[in-house]
């Protein structure tokens, strides 16, 4: 078994995510991290695209989902990461990183807020949600939002 790590960072999005009238039509600036575990001693040993998880697939994937508007963060992360296992089946553990990059947190947040934005965290391990983590920080201020499905 040879467990490979890939991760695409950074991918950049104009989405229409949001529980507000003026995000779902105007939208926003999302970057979105994906980290895959999977097992590819095949793709290894081959190498042979055939054989691994397509980076351009996995960006394609993503893609799509960020398409589809969502009221909540957490649902398009979960989304995604369903989707990536739905489409490679080889993949384990899969982790989401979605920032929205300009969140309407109010006039005084917009200086302690820009750039880092709202993150959601979510790692998935056989399409079952192990921990979700809501983390806006700058400095000391952090708010920090953890659960766990069973």
């Amino acid at each position: 078994m040879s467990l490979i790590i890939i991760e695409l960072e950074n991918m950049e999005f104009h989405a229409c995510h949001g529980c507000y009238p003026l995000e779902q039509v105007v939208g926003n600036r999302f970057l979105v991290d994906v980290k895959i575990e999977a097992d590819l001693s095949k793709a290894a040993a081959s190498d042979n695209v055939a054989d691994t998880i397509n980076y351009l697939n996995v960006f394609e994937t993503v893609r799509e989902q960020m398409d589809i508007p969502s009221h909540i963060l957490e649902h398009v992360a979960r989304r995604i990461a369903d989707a990536i296992h739905l489409r490679f089946p080889q993949a384990g553990k899969v982790s989401v990183k979605v920032s929205k990059m300009a969140p309407p947190l109010g006039e005084k947040s917009k200086s302690f807020c820009n750039p880092c934005g709202i993150r959601v965290y979510a790692l998935f391990s056989g399409g079952c949600v192990d921990k979700l983590l809501i983390r806006l920080s700058e400095g000391s201020f952090t708010i920090l939002v953890q659960f766990v499905i069973l």
